[in-house]
């Protein structure tokens, strides 16, 4: 089913779409945030030295900043979205999203397989994209 997202929360995901296509180095389907303060970098905060998922990504793009230590982004970006907790339709969905593994053979298979950072980074905007059109 079609994610029902409002315009706010579209626009929250256009952001977060954006900032992997600009930095597809940050790009990271492995975990949800990782953050190195050591690395110097012309970008902006919260993204220098800062590798990121989808689910990450969205709470950065909503927030400009981290979670606190413990804090879990797949509930952050659920909530930020308007998706429901992880027991109704929508949220498998966005669950689904969030995790790689989950993701239709056709992305997961290429993401994994992609060499270099902008390949991945587009790859993982696709299967955003490819979520908002269908659910998928």
């Amino acid at each position: 089913m079609k994610p029902k997202l409002t315009a706010k929360n579209r626009a929250i995901v256009e952001k977060a779409l954006r900032a992997m296509l600009r930095w597809p180095k940050t790009v990271d389907m492995a975990l949800y945030v990782s953050h190195d303060p050591t690395v110097r970098s012309t970008q902006p905060h919260p993204y220098c030295g800062t590798t990121a998922c989808i689910a990450g990504h969205i709470v950065l793009a909503a927030t400009g900043s981290r979670l606190r230590p413990g804090a879990s982004y797949r509930t952050a970006a659920t909530k930020i979205l308007g998706l429901k907790d992880f027991t109704d339709e929508d949220s498998l969905t966005g669950d689904s999203l969030f995790h790689a593994e989950r993701w239709p053979n056709n992305y997961r298979s290429r993401y994994w397989a992609a060499r270099g950072p902008k390949t991945r980074a587009k790859i993982a905007v696709a299967r955003v994209r490819h979520w908002l059109k269908t659910g998928e």
